[in-house]
């Protein structure tokens, strides 16, 4: 049988230290990861945002503008009946329409192109 190796204190020193920086390497390099991560998650939600605001930029705002909203008959589903007119042509009416609301300044009275 092997007798167990006997280190010195020199040597034991040693092995602590590269165990130590070993460990100090370990944790500067999971830092690192991780704020590459966070930089990663925070450059998702400002491009996340971007896109969101370029989508509401593109919502009419004005009376005349949604009248003049062009609507895509082609996605008109005729179960949807009435609140089609409201959902539909111009997305931020789904809030009244949840609601049970009729739009109050939608004309109801408006037939699609296609059902006349």
């Amino acid at each position: 049988m092997q007798k167990p190796i006997q280190y010195s204190a020199d040597e034991l020193k040693v092995g602590e230290e590269i165990q130590k920086e070993r460990a100090e390497r370990a944790a500067a390099e999971a830092a690192e990861a991780q704020a590459q991560a966070q930089a990663a998650a925070a450059a998702k939600a400002a491009e996340t945002k971007a896109a969101l605001k370029a989508l509401m930029d593109r919502i009419p705002t004005t009376k005349d503008a949604v009248w003049s909203y062009p609507v895509q008959w082609s996605a008109y589903n005729p179960a949807m009946g009435d609140r089609f007119r409201c959902v539909v042509a111009v997305p931020w009416f789904a809030h009244n329409a949840a609601k049970g609301n009729r739009c109050s300044w939608v004309r109801h009275d408006l037939t699609p192109a296609h059902e006349t």
